[in-house]
């Protein structure tokens, strides 16, 4: 039963470091996508810094538009965009009524005109200006397509860190429990292992109790057959009759071995009772009423080093 139990453990164990590297594997994926994130950040910061400075040349732009507009079209009219310039510098269009060959006075500034400039050469100076404005209008689409896809980067990188953050909180989930059914089973486990004890030393008392019981008989078997293997080799008279009828050395040494035998017989059992009768016999009474008193003689005999 315990070595199920510990098969059981060592899977679990083995299904926790598998959660452990999976948990592990989606942290470092999560940092490499929040360093994403942070990139994402600083290039937005980038082009916010980058929108600024073109709002402002936007500003700067809308302000010198207003200004040629306002330089280029008719001073008298205001409708009509500017064809000539008089010596003070307001400007008038060829409309009959404002480039009426009989004025001989600014109508802005009363000033006597003189001559009349075309304005051509001075649009044609403009035109960088103008080239200027047309780049710039296609620098704003660019950076309002920059803008959307960074919008798009940023929409989808959420998407990701929530999947993420879904995944991290499903494996946490799992790891815990499996971490609790570890320690279920760890702590089914350990009560199995002391019911195991407890019968294990339930049985070894109710054995000292059997064998302190019904011991005596078998130690009384054993003395009696220890007194009839001493009595055999010490009483009988066939030996000694054998060596005195023997007709050798070889004869009587022979014999010799066979009493040796019996004798290490005899000494073998013996050892055995006084440890059958060691363990029955308790250390302060070495004396019982149900054995014989040989057996009581040896058991005082074997303690006294005899």
């Amino acid at each position: 039963m315990s070595g199920k139990h510990e098969q059981l453990l060592d899977k679990l164990n083995d299904r926790l470091r598998d959660d452990d590297a999976k948990y592990k594997d989606l942290v470092l994926e999560v940092q490499s996508k929040r360093a994403k994130v942070a990139q994402a950040e600083a290039r937005e910061l980038q082009l916010l810094k980058v929108m600024e400075l073109r709002s402002k040349e936007n500003v700067m732009l809308r302000k010198k538009i207003s200004d040629l507009e306002e330089m280029l079209e008719c001073s008298i009219c205001m409708e009509r965009p500017a064809s000539h310039a008089f010596d003070c510098g307001h400007c008038f269009c060829c409309h009959d009524s404002c480039s009426s060959s009989s004025l001989t006075r600014c109508a802005i500034c009363r000033t006597s005109i003189g001559s009349k400039v075309k304005l051509r050469g001075k649009l044609s100076s403009l035109s960088g200006d103008l080239r200027g404005i047309a780049s710039h209008r296609q620098a704003e689409e660019n950076l309002e397509a920059a803008t959307s896809a960074r919008l798009r980067f940023e929409e989808r990188m959420r998407q990701q860190l929530a999947n993420l953050a879904r995944g991290l909180a499903r494996a946490r989930e799992e790891s815990k429990g499996v971490k609790e059914a570890s320690l279920r089973q760890s702590r089914e486990t350990e009560e199995v292992l002391e019911k195991l004890e407890r019968s294990v030393e339930e049985v070894e008392r109710v054995s000292l109790f059997v064998l302190r019981s019904f011991g005596h008989v078998m130690l009384e078997k054993r003395v009696k057959e220890v007194s009839f293997s001493y009595a055999t080799v010490m009483s009988d008279k066939k030996p000694l009759e054998l060596i005195e009828h023997a007709a050798s050395k070889e004869d009587v040494k022979s014999i010799l071995k066979q009493m040796a035998v019996h004798l290490d017989d005899a000494r073998v059992q013996e050892k055995s009772c006084r440890s059958l009768c060691n363990l029955l016999l308790p250390p302060s009474s070495p004396s019982s009423p149900l054995l014989p008193r040989w057996v009581a003689h040896r058991a005082i005999g074997s303690s006294q080093g005899w």
